[in-house]
């Protein structure tokens, strides 16, 4: 369930990685740099994992590509 305290978190994430870009403006080259600092960023927002589809295996909803 999306809650008003989950964007926020969301949104310092995403806050602290412009924090970097403007002190290091060579810190994202590509799409996948940008993609890998986000990500490291939330990684913590979303720390429970949850059943998949798949029995007896768990994942997180934090994904960088999907098929």
């Amino acid at each position: 369930m999306i809650t008003k305290n989950l964007i926020d978190k969301i949104i310092s994430g995403i806050s602290e990685v412009e924090k970097q870009y403007q002190s290091n403006q060579g810190l994202i080259l590509s799409e996948s740099d940008l993609k890998c600092l986000i990500y490291k960023e939330l990684y913590n927002v979303f720390p429970e994992f949850t059943k998949t589809m798949d029995r007896n295996i768990k994942a997180n909803s934090l994904h960088t590509e999907i098929p």
